[in-house]
């Protein structure tokens, strides 16, 4: 079943658009394979924040026997994968290492299971005096991973690692199914295999369920650094010397004293908390540093981004000023300071 469609979307930024596309293409096959499936259930774009510290997973599915995450990847061209399980993407006929989509989804696994461990006492039933039951928790539950790679996109692989994660988006759903099968004779009654005796209740799942989507905490819009908005200040009255009335519309007189038009009280501009991406793998996790300035590093690509940011009042670059693990963008011509990021906790 289809519980969580794709998310709205609109961008200029060519790279999200590619990403875009990936996602729309697997969730189409989701679609078309378990539409009518209630044992398999679809998550498409779920985002979680926690502890300053924030998850996107593509397409997440649910099942009786634990969990499986998908990451989707635009691939027009070609990725190769060596023995070390370094990942590199042709561009122009150009080799360019990118960060490992297999390590960014177990990633996005540990804080989900970790989010989810949190909460596992309105999740889980409890049995045996108030002791959580034969799932010790979510620490216990089968986690699986698939990258889907882009119809489109080439794959060469090494031939010393099998890869099973790896595989085309038309392919993704006989993966899937072959994971819960899996799972299914682990939990058999004449089943040997160990790795078995974690099943969810349809209770379990229906909290799980409802849990992921009310936690969900989706973006509007990912910016790109160079768009990035920011708020503009509230325009200031007609004649700041003149008492202006808390009416929302002021009579305006003419320089005969006579009333001329009707002016209405400027409405204050609400704010923009902008969004801050990496400017190479547009990853939302990223880390405020500083070397000659300050920057963002990207905690996937591990790239950096500059930090861009003007005063839209005078037109003057910002300063940014460190206070514990925020950062303000400070105009002295202004005198305005404006939080613009908090960097993530380190444990």
């Amino acid at each position: 079943m289809i519980l969580k469609e794709l998310d709205p979307f609109t961008s200029d930024d060519k790279f999200e658009k590619a990403g875009r596309i990936a996602e729309e293409q697997l969730a189409f096959y989701l679609r078309r394979a378990f539409v009518e499936n209630k044992e398999i259930l679809v998550f498409n774009n779920l985002r979680f924040e926690k502890d300053n510290d924030v998850a996107q997973i593509d397409h997440l599915i649910l099942h009786k026997y634990g969990m499986i995450i998908i990451e989707s990847k635009s691939v027009t061209t070609k990725v190769e994968i060596n023995e070390r399980e370094e990942w590199i993407r042709w561009f122009d006929n150009a080799p360019k290492g990118m960060p490992s989509p297999i390590q960014q989804a177990k990633r996005q696994g540990e804080f989900l299971r970790k989010y989810l461990n949190q909460n596992a006492s309105a999740l889980l039933e409890k049995l045996f005096f108030g002791v959580m039951g034969p799932h010790g928790r979510f620490r216990a539950m089968p986690l699986d991973i698939i990258v889907a790679i882009s119809d489109s996109g080439i794959v060469e692989r090494p031939k010393s690692v099998s890869l099973e994660e790896v595989c085309k988006a038309d392919q993704v759903s006989d993966r899937i199914r072959s994971i819960f099968d899996r799972w299914r004779k682990a939990n058999g009654v004449l089943s040997l295999d160990l790795s078995g005796g974690y099943v969810f209740t349809k209770d379990e799942i229906d909290n799980i369920t409802k849990f992921l989507m009310a936690n969900n905490k989706p973006l509007a819009h990912q910016a790109s650094p160079q768009e990035i908005p920011v708020a503009k200040p509230a325009p200031k009255p007609w004649n700041s010397n003149r008492n202006v009335s808390e009416s929302s519309e002021n009579k305006v007189k003419s320089s005969y004293g006579q009333p001329s038009v009707t002016q209405k009280q400027p409405e204050k501009n609400i704010e923009v908390k902008p969004v801050q991406v990496c400017g190479y793998c547009k990853s939302v996790s990223l880390r405020i540093e500083y070397g000659y300035n300050y920057y963002f590093k990207c905690l996937d690509c591990e790239k950096n981004t500059t930090i861009k940011s003007t005063c839209k009042s005078c037109g003057e670059k910002d300063k940014t000023r460190k206070s514990g693990l925020h950062f303000y963008s400070e105009c002295s011509q202004c005198q305005t300071s404006k939080l613009f990021y908090t960097n993530p906790v380190t444990r």
